[in-house]
């Protein structure tokens, strides 16, 4: 997942320094709006903007917090080799001030971006030095995340003892957090795991654990999802008439949503 906010990362930025300080930090304030107006182009500019004025304040912390915005527009734009540019760059930075948790964020970040351009090794790597940070700052939901992210890359790869691992650890931090959609997802992976690796009835238990928690928080794509995993299972069991009534309940959640995004 693509850590892009960075609200918690620049309220500790130095607003009250020197002029360039002030500048900064009203056009990196810009660049969030423009960005949340969906402006891309725009916010683009005034984050490249704060960036200079930040650096002339040598304002290490403002500099990083720039930088990462940057790379989290470059990476949505689809431009990936100048997102992981960006992102390192912060890296030092965040390093230079102390702190951990920007440092966690851009390798977060660094590794998502290699996921995407299909460099899984990489990308393993990055979240594996986010993990002992995310530790060391007592955020276990963070740590879940990339927990499960480590655990899908393994799985992506044929590592399935090793991704059976990391979902199994990131379960009891998910519940820890009280972070449910995060819970569902780790049990949806889960069960494509168990399904890959042949065991139907675990995988069907982890299936139903999920459903069962996506409908308690209301999250009707996940739904959607397991239901059709669920249907799925069925099916590879020779169920016929269960694995049609899965996919039947799914069918209107669906076309509820198309609805919605027209």
């Amino acid at each position: 997942k693509l850590i892009v906010e960075t609200a918690s990362l620049t309220r500790r930025i130095n607003t009250s320094g020197d002029r360039a300080g002030r500048e900064a930090a009203t056009l990196f304030n810009l660049g969030k709006l423009y960005e949340e107006q969906g402006q891309s182009q725009k916010a683009f500019e005034h984050y490249q903007r704060s960036l200079t004025y930040w650096q002339q304040a040598r304002d290490k912390t403002g500099e990083a917090s720039a930088l990462n915005s940057l790379g989290g527009l470059a990476a949505r734009g689809g431009q990936l080799p100048l997102a992981a540019s960006l992102f390192r760059d912060a890296l030092p930075l965040w390093r230079a001030v102390g702190d951990k948790r920007g440092q966690a964020v851009s390798l977060g970040n660094l590794a998502f971006v290699a996921d995407a351009l299909s460099d899984k090794p990489t990308a393993i790597e990055y979240y594996s030095k986010t993990l002992p940070l995310w530790r060391e700052l007592n955020d276990k939901r963070s740590e879940a995340t990339t927990l499960n992210d480590l655990a899908s890359l393994h799985q992506s790869i044929g590592q399935k003892d090793q991704a059976l691992k990391f979902y199994l650890e990131a379960l009891p931090l998910r519940r820890a957090s009280g972070d449910k959609r995060g819970e569902a997802t780790t049990l949806n992976n889960l069960g494509g795991l168990h399904v890959s690796s042949g065991d139907l009835a675990k995988a069907l238990e982890s299936f139903e654990q999920s459903l069962k928690i996506r409908r308690e928080v209301a999250d009707k794509r996940g739904e959607i999802v397991t239901l059709g995993n669920i249907g799925l299972v069925y099916q590879s069991l020779g169920n016929q008439k269960q694995a049609r009534d899965f996919y039947l309940l799914a069918l209107p959640l669906a076309r509820a949503l198309n609805d919605k995004a027209r």
